[in-house]
Protein backbone atom coordinates (compact mmCIF):
# COMPACT_ATOMS: atom_id res chain seq x y z
CA UNK A 1 0.00 0.00 0.00
CA UNK A 2 2.90 2.53 0.91
CA UNK A 3 4.56 1.82 -2.56
CA UNK A 4 1.19 2.43 -4.42
CA UNK A 5 1.21 5.94 -2.42
CA UNK A 6 4.46 7.04 -3.34
CA UNK A 7 4.11 5.99 -6.82
CA UNK A 8 0.91 8.19 -7.18
CA UNK A 9 2.69 11.02 -5.39
CA UNK A 10 5.62 10.82 -7.90
CA UNK A 11 3.56 10.43 -11.30
CA UNK A 12 1.00 13.43 -9.45
CA UNK A 13 4.55 15.59 -9.12
CA UNK A 14 6.29 14.45 -12.51
CA UNK A 15 2.90 14.93 -14.50
CA UNK A 16 1.69 18.13 -12.39
CA UNK A 17 4.85 20.11 -12.33
CA UNK A 18 5.10 20.21 -16.06
CA UNK A 19 5.43 24.22 -17.82
CA UNK A 20 2.15 24.78 -18.79
CA UNK A 21 2.05 27.24 -22.27
CA UNK A 22 0.15 30.25 -22.09
CA UNK A 23 -2.28 30.66 -24.61
CA UNK A 24 -2.52 34.97 -25.37
CA UNK A 25 -5.91 34.65 -26.70
CA UNK A 26 -7.35 33.36 -23.49
CA UNK A 27 -6.07 37.36 -21.76
CA UNK A 28 -9.18 39.34 -21.20
CA UNK A 29 -6.49 42.52 -22.28
CA UNK A 30 -4.30 43.92 -24.47
CA UNK A 31 -0.49 43.62 -23.68
CA UNK A 32 1.96 46.28 -25.02
CA UNK A 33 4.27 49.10 -24.83
CA UNK A 34 5.22 52.80 -26.61
CA UNK A 35 8.30 52.50 -29.15
CA UNK A 36 9.82 54.52 -27.22
CA UNK A 37 13.45 52.98 -27.48
CA UNK A 38 16.16 52.69 -24.99
CA UNK A 39 18.45 55.04 -26.88
CA UNK A 40 17.67 57.31 -29.93
CA UNK A 41 19.52 55.62 -32.77
CA UNK A 42 18.25 53.52 -35.72
CA UNK A 43 19.23 50.49 -34.06
CA UNK A 44 16.92 50.50 -30.36
CA UNK A 45 14.19 51.91 -32.61
CA UNK A 46 14.28 48.54 -34.53
CA UNK A 47 14.89 46.91 -31.29
CA UNK A 48 11.69 48.49 -29.88
CA UNK A 49 9.39 47.36 -32.73
CA UNK A 50 11.33 43.83 -32.84
CA UNK A 51 9.97 43.64 -28.78
CA UNK A 52 6.49 44.91 -29.96
CA UNK A 53 6.04 42.78 -32.90
CA UNK A 54 6.95 39.79 -31.29
CA UNK A 55 5.58 40.00 -27.64
CA UNK A 56 2.97 42.45 -27.36
CA UNK A 57 -1.17 42.69 -28.69
CA UNK A 58 -1.00 46.47 -29.10
CA UNK A 59 1.27 49.57 -29.40
CA UNK A 60 0.51 53.35 -28.38
CA UNK A 61 1.76 55.59 -30.88
CA UNK A 62 1.98 58.43 -28.55
CA UNK A 63 2.83 61.63 -30.48
CA UNK A 64 4.59 64.58 -28.35
CA UNK A 65 5.76 66.77 -31.64
CA UNK A 66 3.09 69.13 -30.74
CA UNK A 67 -0.80 69.31 -32.67
CA UNK A 68 -1.83 70.23 -35.43
CA UNK A 69 -4.53 72.17 -33.80
CA UNK A 70 -5.66 74.55 -36.26
CA UNK A 71 -6.10 71.66 -38.93
CA UNK A 72 -7.93 68.99 -36.57
CA UNK A 73 -10.45 71.86 -35.70
CA UNK A 74 -11.18 73.22 -39.24
CA UNK A 75 -11.35 69.60 -39.88
CA UNK A 76 -8.30 69.84 -42.65
CA UNK A 77 -5.54 67.84 -43.87
CA UNK A 78 -2.98 67.12 -41.51
CA UNK A 79 0.74 68.42 -42.17
CA UNK A 80 2.49 65.71 -44.61
CA UNK A 81 5.22 65.42 -41.52
CA UNK A 82 2.73 64.35 -39.25
CA UNK A 83 1.10 61.83 -41.80
CA UNK A 84 4.57 60.56 -42.64
CA UNK A 85 5.23 60.02 -39.27
CA UNK A 86 1.94 58.49 -38.36
CA UNK A 87 2.48 55.81 -41.47
CA UNK A 88 6.31 55.21 -40.60
CA UNK A 89 4.77 53.67 -36.63
CA UNK A 90 2.28 51.84 -38.69
CA UNK A 91 4.43 50.36 -41.65
CA UNK A 92 7.05 48.91 -38.24
CA UNK A 93 4.18 47.18 -36.87
CA UNK A 94 3.03 43.92 -37.76
CA UNK A 95 -0.72 43.33 -39.03
CA UNK A 96 -2.36 42.16 -36.82
CA UNK A 97 -1.36 44.23 -33.60
CA UNK A 98 -3.33 46.83 -32.69
CA UNK A 99 -2.68 50.59 -32.87
CA UNK A 100 -3.59 53.29 -30.03
CA UNK A 101 -2.86 56.52 -31.60
CA UNK A 102 -2.58 59.35 -29.92
CA UNK A 103 -1.20 62.92 -29.33
CA UNK A 104 0.28 64.84 -25.75
CA UNK A 105 -1.68 67.87 -24.90
CA UNK A 106 2.00 68.47 -22.84
CA UNK A 107 5.26 69.47 -24.38
CA UNK A 108 7.97 67.15 -23.36
CA UNK A 109 8.72 69.12 -20.35
CA UNK A 110 5.42 68.36 -19.29
CA UNK A 111 4.64 71.64 -17.71
CA UNK A 112 3.36 73.92 -20.64
CA UNK A 113 0.56 72.90 -23.50
CA UNK A 114 2.28 71.43 -26.84
CA UNK A 115 2.65 73.94 -28.89
CA UNK A 116 1.09 73.63 -33.08
CA UNK A 117 2.68 70.74 -34.83
CA UNK A 118 4.80 73.09 -37.57
CA UNK A 119 6.66 75.14 -34.64
CA UNK A 120 7.28 72.38 -32.36
CA UNK A 121 10.53 72.58 -31.17
CA UNK A 122 12.76 69.95 -29.19
CA UNK A 123 16.34 69.94 -28.09
CA UNK A 124 18.98 68.32 -30.61
CA UNK A 125 19.38 65.24 -27.85
CA UNK A 126 15.82 63.56 -28.48
CA UNK A 127 16.00 63.84 -32.67
CA UNK A 128 17.41 61.86 -35.22
CA UNK A 129 17.90 63.32 -38.58
CA UNK A 130 15.53 66.66 -37.24
CA UNK A 131 12.94 64.39 -36.03
CA UNK A 132 12.13 63.42 -32.49
CA UNK A 133 12.84 60.06 -31.30
CA UNK A 134 9.56 58.13 -31.29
Amino acid sequence: MRHLFIAICCIYLITGCTKKQSDTNTRSFYMGVTPWPADCTFDEINNAYNFINNQCDIVSHHFDDGIPYEEAFTNQPFPAAFLQDVLTGKTKTNPGIKIFLSVSALNLTRKEKSGYYKESTFPDSIKINGRTCQ
